[in-house]
């Protein structure tokens, strides 16, 4: 029997009420009370887009049960506080066996409402390209404007297919010429179909903005005027396009079949600024898992793994803890060679985890807390970062060590291992393992923190043992049971047993 696939969200994004997980697709109130008029005057399509940008920028970095932060700490970047969140689940302890993914019942959060909110933007993206397919223009002076239209639909269809690719292992392929009635299960379509997915329209966003020029964008989508000319859009669908390649290995033999020629293509020019939100904004303004690793938070801490990496000489730096390692015991102040243990987090033994919430002791917790990234985290004015330029830096220079091109990486990882860190012992003489492990360790340090989802990319297909994801840890995500069980569909999971790998036991 078909189904029509996703019909809930078909009715969420059509009245105002809807269940809880589908609150990511409350995208303003255009949609209130007939998506068919919004659709049909394409004078609203830029603030259905501007609503797209910010439900985005939410689902990425939103909190709760059912977000993305879970990857913080599977990834081992963030040590939990406490159990709240589901942090606690997937950090790695001494003789730890980390379980595997609930996915046996429509209860199961994680990860329920990421699938619906990636899939309620889409909904509305295929719906514009659709529009317009049929005929919609929408105009600027009374000019055909549908480029920008276009160009920045095209990006952000992008930018959500390159998540589903990055984190789920398939997922349905919707676009503006899919017939949502003739949709069953068979259907689901492979991670490396929902890449090609993303690749597509990335590049026809990067093509009408070569042929268009740097024009003035739309207002009111990335916060910061990040896409305020078609230059910055290009270089956003670059950047992403890089990201969508180079972050979709799942182990690191995948990694070492990657195109980094065409990595490279991409990231040679991609952002130049970082992707921020500077607070109060009210659209823009999330609970996000750097601002509760602050000295003034209390659900996460730096990781013990990334502190033990940055002070190697150090015995007080242990990761993994030991079981017995209880609440009582006190990790002293750590020393590093990296002047950014100074710099960027805070020696804070005295803040544990929040009143009345579970707590194990520093067995799932640290002693620092993240003094960067998170300014707003004490009064709400600040900076809030999504993606950053040394992140898209280091894309490049990992696709240019890939490709011979160890002196031009080096001097990219210099750039924060020597400005920032320091740190002088990478040069162009070094040999590619050295550079590639300075490159992860600048990853981790640099790009880690603001979206949770990236080291858990870098743990799983970096070359290098030793930064790679501990046993047992899931290193993508199952299609929802809820979803599996419309189409009468087995439900499966990862991590856990299924996932175990005795190379990776630290």
């Amino acid at each position: 029997m078909k189904l029509k696939i996703f019909l809930l969200s078909l009715i969420a994004v059509a009245v105002s009420s809807c269940d809880d997980y589908f609150s990511g697709m409350d995208i303003k109130n255009e949609y209130q009370p007939d998506i068919n008029t919004v659709m049909s005057d394409a004078s609203q399509y830029p603030s259905l887009l501007s609503g797209i940008c910010s439900t985005y920028w939410g689902t990425l970095l939103g909190y709760g049960n059912e977000a993305i932060w879970p990857l913080g700490t599977n990834s081992d970047q963030f040590a939990p506080g406490a159990g709240n969140f589901n942090l606690k689940t997937w950090s790695y302890y001494d003789g730890m066996e980390k379980p595997e993914i609930d996915n046996s019942s429509e209860t199961a959060a994680f990860p329920k409402a990421i699938w619906y909110d990636y899939y309620g933007m889409i909904n509305t993206l295929k719906d514009i390209l659709s529009a317009i397919e049929n005929g919609a223009v929408y105009t600027e002076s009374n000019q055909d404007a549908n480029y920008k239209i276009l160009s920045n639909t095209y990006f952000l269809m992008g930018c959500v297919y390159t998540e589903m690719c990055l984190m789920f292992d398939q997922c349905f392929i919707i676009t503006e010429t899919t017939d949502m009635t003739s949709i069953s299960g068979t259907d689901l379509a492979s991670a490396a179909q929902a890449q090609a997915t993303a690749l597509d329209y990335l590049d026809k966003c990067i093509k009408i903005c070569q042929e268009k020029g740097d024009f003035n964008n739309l207002e009111g989508l990335f916060p910061n005027n990040t896409m305020a000319t078609g230059n910055k859009l290009k270089q956003l669908a670059n950047f992403m396009a890089a990201r969508c390649i180079a972050y979709f290995p799942r182990t690191k033999e995948e990694t070492a079949n990657v195109d980094w020629s065409k990595v490279a293509s991409y990231a040679s020019d991609a952002l130049q600024e970082d992707i921020i939100a500077t607070l109060p904004n009210n659209d823009y303004g999330q609970w996000t898992l750097v601002q509760n690793s602050a000295k003034t938070g209390g659900w996460a801490r730096i990781g013990m793994r990334i502190l033990k990496m940055m002070c190697p000489d150090d015995p007080n730096a242990q990761w993994p803890l030991p079981r017995d390692f209880d609440s009582s015991s006190m990790i002293p102040e750590l020393s590093s060679p990296d002047k950014r243990l100074i710099t960027d987090f805070d020696y804070t033994p005295e803040q544990r985890s929040p009143a009345g919430t579970s707590f194990s002791g520093y067995t799932n917790y640290s002693p620092y807390s993240l003094n960067r990234f998170n300014d707003y985290a004490t009064d709400g004015n600040g900076d809030e970062y999504l993606f950053t330029k040394t992140e898209s830096d280091l894309i490049y220079a990992e696709a240019l060590l890939n490709t011979g091109n160890i002196a031009e990486a080096a001097n990219i990882i210099n750039y924060t291992r020597e400005g920032r860190g320091g740190l002088h012992d990478i040069t162009e003489a070094s040999s590619k393992d050295d550079a590639m492990r300075a490159l992860y360790y600048e990853r981790f340090v640099e790009c880690g923190f603001p979206y949770p989802a990236t080291p858990f990319y870098d743990r799983r297909r970096t070359p290098i043992d030793e930064f790679q994801l501990t046993s047992r840890s899931f290193r993508q995500l199952p299609v929802p049971y809820y979803e599996l069980k419309t189409y009468g569909l087995e439900s499966y999971t990862f991590g856990g047993e299924a996932d175990a790998n005795p190379k990776y036991i630290f």
